[in-house]
């Protein structure tokens, strides 16, 4: 019998699948007009200050000069449901952190607000949540002395973009209560020492889901024509380094190309520091650096849960960088108190440590790639430079360079002391820099070729000590984060291609490989072409039958002909029989391949997405496996992928194979296999609890790809557990026969 349609469809629906891709792939490149160019939302914030005074920024010395440093912080998920951290590790950041470091800028990388919902269904943007973080940097003093709109920076994350129809829509909150209130900042910082770029990058989708589809970013061809017109801004006037603000990784980011067709690994070549945060450090408890071909990246530790803060310094040019964890009883800080509560409160935790960074030398882990540009000029470095950061008056600091001691005189009452302080330690001060520097032949001593570590330790006057690490080399090489391979290589995998292709992988073989192919061989194959039931009925009356009863009987296991694969190697029969078995069952194949195909072309999810939206044609999203169809626009999303994916690692085999087994098992399971069977079944069908708790039952039970397929391979299942127990004995024996 030939089945050669199903093989026609199977292609057909595979050519439709890749046109779509291709369709969704183009939306994110559809735009209306050119934006390259334009450099009205770029903003000027001006430190220059001596402009007669010569800044000699090719000799690294002791002169508090050449220096400033900023703070990065991100994933605070401030939220009236969850009492873990988040707005108690706010509020001790802003009241007990940032007056101690006082940084020349502040910027927060997304997710200011979680948007989880009180009902357990659709996330949903709150009022109070965003009031209660607009209050707290409001009415703090020190934000309201140093920030006039050039201080405090932040962006949307995907839970800050959670149910909003469009950026301009009233339900996007951010508008209305952050700082920036802007989609992105572009920032031109220029000094007496050179221009600076901050730059930051908002991959929120234009139309933003509730969760889970907003995990993902893109970037499309409007959004990169900007940020490629503030990088040419920063070539054209010199800047000395671009630094790039995401919440979302690179890794996770699908890119459009510019107006004149330039791609983003093209730009990155003139950024130095990637900024992102999102990942939470995967809960793997791993910093998450990686060294890109032009770029470097950190992603952010959340200040959530994990209560951390990045202070990152830029001395001669050079960059080095410090996580710190917030100075409270425990992490995470635990309380109960409301919102509102939290705000009337005043918290007066004491970083007890001196917080130290090592500003020069640089940390060999930071060097940029030779590719960058612009080139930056090789320095003399006279002094190592640190920053050192202490609620208490600095007594002593010592250097160490590959376990000796270096320092000489180490308390900074003696007026010979190894280390001074070069700036201002008032944190009362509007000069206020606590940079301490001591004078060094590195270049002379240590120009050998090898890389060196150097340790620099400061006491405060209760004797508490704080410490910093670098590793360098005058060579200019770089050197591998120390941290696990993982952390350095987990933003790498650049995700809106591995995702598709892992996709495509293990479609084409749980579908493919494992049903069609064995459908077509079946139904070719002349010895196979019979009747499905024929086949049951003829195990049936045989199941019984003891070997020697049957050897001379003209349906014997060595004659018949539906017994022609008990003859085929014990792999044959093991591995390949029971998939032409399952294969040759219509009532398992045609329903199996018809849902693959579905998935291929067909919605995964649709309906009331957004029920923040005013109209039908703002709340209503369609999820298709390559892309979203929201607000009349077609977006190339990567959360299809990622989905699937996960259906196909963590649910998929589970079933199939359950199916598969039960289907070619002609015998009666143990209750304690059956139970295990149920406790598997359980564990899949728990998997969509997320979309039940996200859009509710409804949407649940209307979506093919979340519902119907998985309710019928469990019915499937279950069936078949049933037929074998009433039909079968319990007879292993003759299983793989």
């Amino acid at each position: 019998m030939n089945k050669q349609w199903v093989l026609d469809i199977t292609i057909a629906t595979y050519a439709i699948s890749i046109l779509l891709y291709f369709i969704f792939h183009n939306g994110i490149n559809y735009k209306s007009r050119n934006n390259l160019g334009n450099y009205q939302n770029i903003i000027t914030i001006n430190d220059k200050k001596d402009t007669k005074k010569n800044y000699n920024s090719d000799i690294i010395d002791n002169k508090p000069s050449n220096i400033f440093y900023f703070v990065q912080i991100s994933d605070i998920h401030i939220s009236e449901v969850f009492t873990e951290g988040s707005f108690s590790h706010l509020k001790c950041f802003v009241e007990n952190v940032l007056p101690l470091i006082s940084p020349r800028f502040v910027f927060v990388t997304g997710d200011i607000t979680d948007a989880a919902p009180n009902n357990g269904l659709q996330s949903v943007q709150k009022e109070t949540e965003w009031q209660a973080y607009k209050k707290l940097l409001d009415n703090n003093e020190f934000i309201q002395k140093h920030d006039n709109k050039t201080f405090w920076f932040d962006m949307r994350g995907n839970h800050d973009s959670f149910n909003t129809p469009s950026f301009d829509h009233e339900a996007n909150l951010y508008k209305k209560y952050s700082r920036s209130q802007t989609q992105s900042f572009h920032i031109n910082y220029m000094t007496n020492y050179g221009s600076y770029t901050f730059n930051s990058i908002d991959a929120t989708p234009l139309h933003g889901p509730s969760s889970p589809y907003n995990l993902f970013g893109v970037i499309n061809r409007e959004k990169i024509d900007k940020l490629a017109s503030v990088y040419d801004f920063a070539k054209a006037n010199k800047h000395k380094h671009i630094f790039t603000f995401s919440h979302y990784p690179q890794a996770t980011i699908n890119f459009a190309k510019t107006s004149d067709a330039r791609s983003w690994n093209e730009l990155s070549k003139q950024t130095s520091l990637f900024f992102s945060g999102h990942l939470h450090d995967l809960y793997l408890g791993e910093a998450l650096y990686t060294h890109h071909k032009n770029f470097i990246e950190l992603e952010i530790k959340d200040l959530k849960l994990q209560g951390t803060y990045r202070i990152i310094a830029v001395d001669h040019d050079t960059i080095n960088f410090v996580d710190n964890i917030l100075p409270m009883p425990e992490i995470p800080y635990l309380n109960k108190d409301s919102l509102d509560e939290l705000l009337e409160q005043h918290y007066n935790f004491t970083i007890e440590k001196p917080i130290v960074l090592i500003t020069n030398p640089q940390d060999i882990q930071m060097a940029l790639p030779e590719n960058h540009f612009p080139k930056l000029e090789e320095k003399t470095l006279t002094h190592v430079r640190s920053l050192i950061f202490s609620e208490k008056k600095i007594n002593s600091i010592e250097l160490f360079i590959d376990g000796k001691k270096i320092s000489t005189i180490d308390s900074l009452s003696n007026e010979n002391s190894s280390f001074k302080l070069v700036g201002n330690d008032d944190k009362n001060a509007d000069d206020y820099l606590p940079l301490y520097a001591m004078k060094w032949d590195g270049n002379e001593y240590y120009d050998d070729g090898k890389v060196h570590t150097m340790i620099v330790k400061a006491y405060d006057q209760d004797n508490n000590v704080g410490e910093n690490t670098v590793r360098f080399s005058f060579d200019y090489k770089r050197e591998d984060f120390r941290i696990s391979i993982i952390g350095r290589k987990a933003l790498t995998f650049y995700l809106p291609i591995l995702l598709p292709l892992g996709c495509a992988g293990l479609i084409f073989m749980y579908h493919f490989v494992l049903a069609v192919i064995p459908f077509l061989y079946y139904y070719n194959n002349d010895e196979n072409n019979v009747n499905y039931k024929e086949i049951d009925q003829f195990e049936m009356e045989n199941l019984n039958e003891s070997d020697s009863e049957s050897s001379d009987d003209g349906h014997s296991y060595h004659t018949s002909k539906f017994n022609k694969s008990k003859q085929k190697g014990l792999i044959f029969r093991l591995f390949i029989q029971p998939f032409i078995n399952f294969a040759s069952n219509p009532y398992l194949f045609y329903p199996y391949h018809f849902f693959y195909l579905y998935n291929l072309i067909g919605p995964q999810i649709f309906g009331n997405l957004m029920s923040a939206g005013d109209h039908f044609g703002e709340s209503f999203v369609m999820a298709f496996l390559h892309g979203v169809v929201a607000g009349g626009q077609r977006i190339n999303f990567t959360d299809g992928y990622f989905y699937m994916l996960k259906d196909l690692i963590k649910i998929q085999p589970i079933l199939f194979l359950l199916m598969v087994y039960l289907n070619h098992c002609k015998c009666r399971q143990y209750f304690i296999t059956i139970i295990f069977h149920i406790l598997l079944i359980f564990y899949c069908l728990h998997s969509r609890n997320k979309i039940i708790t996200s859009y509710g039952m409804f949407k649940f039970f209307s979506s093919p790809f979340y519902s119907w397929f998985i309710i019928w391979e469990v019915i499937s299942i279950i069936m078949l557990i049933i037929k074998n127990y009433k039909k079968y004995p319990s007879n292993y024996g003759k299983i793989f026969k």
